[in-house]
């Protein structure tokens, strides 16, 4: 019988430090029910940043992983705040929240746009609502929320898709107004796509849009638009501002536009075009209401950079202005200041050289050539944001390299605000509390119970030698090649660091000459995701890992280290057996702890390619996929720890979030079946007709009958196995739903105690699950579940957790100490001990 425990959160506050580098140990995370955050802090998509209006203290930020984060004491600790905000299904991240808004005269009231609609909170940011009548359900993400500066129950959201509502009554009521004339603004970022000029009665408030034709307006509050004739302009405007007396007097209107390049086929006859631009974007002003403009744009590199975004005014000073560029034409150049109107710039963001200022954390830029390339940083500045209470904070944040940032100095100098260092340990880090990052993968060491490894989505997998209290990067893949990543060897055995081009592939940088290569011909392709990590049972420094991409297809690699995860060899691809990694990614990898660690064996999925397994510690590797028939998609193995000779495989879809990364594919009907080996993988028999969605596959660790299974539901696909939690007694000749609810991601088997297993309920289906439909609402909501009498019984354990994340994506029990649960999401790594 399901028993549903109510969820309660308790958010124990810390005492605030007076340092801004808060040392380790000082304040305690903050914990919900138990349940910590595991991580150094950051490493994900922060679509927002909103310092409070009246106080430079507070301030919220919103990211597509891990939702609402809450700062009281100006980014030294950040408190995880979800409470009340639903997961809604079929946006991939449930809790995207992008757009916030304080109220400008109630400080402890705030807005949140979620795929859900528009979340109201009136505790300052820790729990959220919404009123009966609120907006449509389902609908696009937001891009921005306004509210109208003379008129605070009024405002404005406009969604990706162009689409604007207007509520005027607080978030009570919404009324669907005219789009805005754009062909979709095609990305997710913080900025200011609506200005509201409030000199016009409440009714026909004028409304400008930045879109893709330029900039929009209406005369009506939104009920109809005219896009400008923008002089020559005909360029995407990705910001826009009124500005009342913003020079002289008067008022002007103050767009950032992207540069128009030239085309494909004219810079491929003519490459030194691709530095030239038809237009030049940057920052215009008009002072007749959009008709015509005036580039002010001496200073910014408008010959390289095409996109000028997330253009903000100082609420004190009309006349200072900031602009932030994204990735140019050829290197990215950061963010740039204005007190003049933009009449001159100067770049406010120098990460390297004498005149640096700019201070990182454990997430650092991927350019490091700063002579070669002109000193730029950063590519995709994704926020940035001026405090309202004291112009002199600012905040922005870039997208993977760098994290949160905040200057206290309007832009002389900026400092890292998600992590702290370890005090005489270089390259240690502990985070703050917001870890954005998400998780992948899980692996620890059996020797040391301590140790623990932790792969990252994009920026990297971590090592932790202290239980996950703090972290160093162990593997790193600099994008397009420039500067040092991890130390890597090749076949062939040079040591070269290691960096990637546009097409995924490894790309050689060699130091000492200043040079790269790609090496397309070696066959390696990966990046920074790494979806597994192993450690030899009997040497804790012989390491491996299974780094990989998301790509179609999809490509990969497995590596090994025998210096405790410092410097790493490429296992294969060619002359080991291993198929060709630019094809291949490895989503699973085992190892038998018989044996020595020079005779170690291991068993890899590799997808579309099937089973390979060495005997030898990665030397050579042969395929053992006799019973698996051509076509299977093998995605996971599981081995039996007491009879390593026992192994289960699944093949289907992606165990991770649903992405395709082996060649699988929903929408092809490519579904998954389970197979059985009793040789090592020799021989394989498959023992689930199925076809099911296998999100996760667990062995038991004693009885080599035993095995679990999550298999996702697929309403609209009857011939499909139901989802649920399943389990075999009798070696797969016959399954068992165990546990009825339809959306499980991941699985955890305690194992000191076999009978204790967790699942993790990813999301809520509904009948509008992009994925399936079930017709109507689940009772069981998203969380973690526990089963101690084999899967007849469960109750939920989530607690807390419940208020901080709502999709979960892996789990797994460190078996040094199996007290321990960890879940990762797609808001980082959390724990708790269990009784």
């Amino acid at each position: 019988m399901l028993r549903i425990m109510a969820a309660l959160t308790a958010f124990a506050l810390c005492a605030g430090a007076s340092a801004y580098q808060t040392p380790v140990g000082e304040c305690a995370p903050f914990t919900y029910d138990g349940w910590e955050p595991v991580g150094p802090g950051e490493a994900g998509g922060l679509q927002a940043i909103r310092p409070h209006p009246t106080d430079p203290d507070i301030v919220i930020a919103g990211s597509d992983a891990l939702g609402i984060q809450l700062s009281r004491d100006g980014g030294r600790t950040w408190q995880v705040c979800n409470r009340g905000i639903i997961a809604v299904p079929p946006y991939f991240n449930t809790n995207a929240a992008y757009p916030l808004a304080w109220h400008p005269e109630n400080r402890d009231v705030c807005y949140a746009t979620h795929a859900g609609g528009v979340y109201i909170s009136e505790d300052g940011g820790e729990s959220w609502f919404q009123h009966e009548q609120h907006t449509p359900a389902r609908w696009p993400p937001a891009l921005e929320m306004d509210i109208d500066p003379a008129d605070a129950d009024t405002a404005y959201v406009i969604l990706v898709n162009g689409q604007l509502f207007v509520t005027r009554d607080g978030c009570r009521t919404w009324e669907e107004l005219e789009a805005v004339p754009t062909e979709g603004f095609g990305r997710w970022r913080s900025g200011s796509y609506l200005a509201i000029d409030p000199s016009a009665p409440p009714e026909r408030r004028t409304l400008y849009a930045a879109c893709t034709g330029g900039v929009a307006r209406s005369a009506d509050g939104g009920r109809s638009w005219t896009v400008l004739p923008n002089g020559d302009l005909g360029a995407e405007c990705r910001n826009v501002r009124v500005v009342p007396g913003f020079e002289d007097g008067r008022d002007a209107v103050v767009a950032s536009f992207r540069s128009v390049p030239y085309s494909a086929e004219e810079i491929a006859e003519d490459r030194s075009l691709r530095r030239q631009a038809k237009f030049e974007g940057g920052v215009h002003v008009s002072f007749d209401g959009g008709q015509s403009w005036e580039p002010r744009n001496a200073g910014l590199p408008v010959d390289r950079a095409r996109n000028f975004e997330l253009l903000t005014v100082d609420p004190t000073d009309p006349q200072t202005l900031y602009v932030a560029t994204t990735r140019a034409d050829t290197w990215p150049v950061g963010a740039f200041k204005s007190t003049d109107g933009g009449r001159s710039w100067t770049r406010i963001t120098r990460a390297y050289g004498p005149d640096r200022n700019v201070e990182f954390g454990w997430i650092r830029p991927h350019v490091q050539d700063f002579e070669a390339h002109g000193g730029t940083w950063s590519p995709h500045l994704m926020v940035f944001e001026v405090s309202r209470a004291d112009p002199n904070v600012l905040f922005m944040r870039g997208s993977g390299d760098c994290g949160i940032m905040r200057s206290d100095d309007a832009g002389a100098h900026w400092r890292q605000s998600y992590c702290d260092p370890v005090p005489g340990r270089e390259g240690y880090w502990t985070g703050r509390g917001a870890n954005l990052a998400y998780a992948l993968s899980l692996g620890f060491d059996p020797a040391d119970p301590a140790k623990l490894y932790y792969g990252a989505s994009d920026f990297g997998s971590l090592v932790s030698d202290d239980g996950g209290r703090s972290f160093r990067l162990f593997l790193s893949v600099n994008w397009y090649g420039w500067g040092e990543g991890t130390p890597l060897r090749f076949p062939g055995g040079e040591w070269y660091s290691v960096g990637m081009d546009v097409r995924t592939y490894i790309t050689k940088f060699d130091m000492a000459k200043r040079e790269y290569f790609t090496t397309e011909e070696a066959g390696v392709g990966f990046k920074d995701d790494v979806f597994c990590t192993v450690v030899d049972p009997d040497d804790s420094d012989t390491v491996y890992c299974c780094p990989g991409t998301w790509s179609r297809p999809p490509t990969g690699a497995i590596l090994k280290s025998t210096d405790g995860a410092h410097r790493w060899t490429i296992l294969g691809p060619h002359a080991s057996g291993l198929p060709d990694t630019r094809f291949c990614a490895f989503p699973r990898l085992v190892i038998d702890p018989r044996g020595t660690t020079q005779t170690r064996r291991l068993i890899a999925a590799a997808g579309r390619f099937g089973v390979f397994r060495t005997d030898d510690a990665g030397a050579t590797w042969c395929r053992v996929s006799r019973g698996i028939p051509e076509g299977e998609v093998i995605t996971d193995l599981a081995m039996c720890r007491d009879r390593p000779d026992v192994l289960w495989a699944a093949s289907g879809s992606n165990r991770l979030m649903g992405f395709d990364y082996t060649g699988a594919n929903l929408e092809d009907g490519l579904f998954g079946h389970v197979f059985r080996s009793e040789d090592a993988g020799e021989r394989w028999q498959q023992v689930l007709d199925g076809p099911a969605d296998v999100r996760w596959l667990e062995a038991d660790p004693a009885d080599p009958e035993v095995a679990w299974i999550a298999v996702y539901h697929h309403a609209d696909r009857e011939a499909l196995l139901p989802g649920g939690v399943y389990r075999t007694t009798d070696s797969g000749r016959s399954w068992q739903r165990v546990f009825d609810q339809p959306t499980p991601m991941a699985l955890a088997v305690r194992p000191d105690r076999p009978e204790t297993v967790f699942a993790a309920i990813t999301e809520v289906a509904t009948d509008e699950h992009a994925h399936g439909r079930l017709g109507e609402a689940q009772e069981v909501l998203p969380g973690i579940y526990r089963s101690t009498d084999g899967g007849a019984s469960w109750e939920d354990v989530t607690g807390g957790l419940r208020d901080a994340v709502t999709r979960y994506l892996i789990m797994a029990i460190n078996p040094g100490d199996p007290e321990v649960l960890y879940v990762g999401a797609t808001g980082g790594l959390w724990r708790k001990r269990m009784e």
